[in-house]
């Protein structure tokens, strides 16, 4: 589990992006990118580019085109928006930072037939 942190200011395309708060939010993304292969697949799809020093993000309080790229695809891949949806964008207690911080959980939930049979497992996000 990720630990529990907090930011007061939006962080991203468009965001106040104070430097304390970008660095949680570049920590927390590389946390993601580090653990969720498919995720991470995605944003290096779209262009992300990684550092020597963390392999992913620099976590250097610097909200740049790579951290924008690395919340978009956060929002469209991991929480499964739209692309028009998706704006980039962390905002305190918002749907994303809700995610990213570790307040939802991520689950393999099976599906099953009309007789109860498992046929797969997919990803579903439950509110914790």
């Amino acid at each position: 589990m990720l630990p529990i942190m907090t930011i007061y200011l939006s962080v991203g395309k468009g965001g106040f992006n104070s430097y304390n708060e970008v660095i949680v939010v570049q920590s927390l993304l590389n946390q993601h990118l580090a653990g969720n292969g498919k995720f991470r697949a995605h944003f290096f799809e779209r262009g992300g580019a990684p550092v020597p020093t963390t392999g992913f993000l620099a976590e250097d309080g610097n909200c740049g085109p790579q951290t924008e790229l690395a919340i978009f695809c956060f929002q469209h891949y991991v929480l499964r928006w739209s692309e028009a949806r998706s704006d980039g964008r962390v905002d305190p207690d918002g749907t994303t930072w809700t995610a990213l911080n570790g307040n939802i959980a991520y689950s393999k939930m099976p599906t099953v037939d009309a007789n109860g049979v498992m046929v797969e497992v997919g990803n579903a996000i439950t509110n914790i």
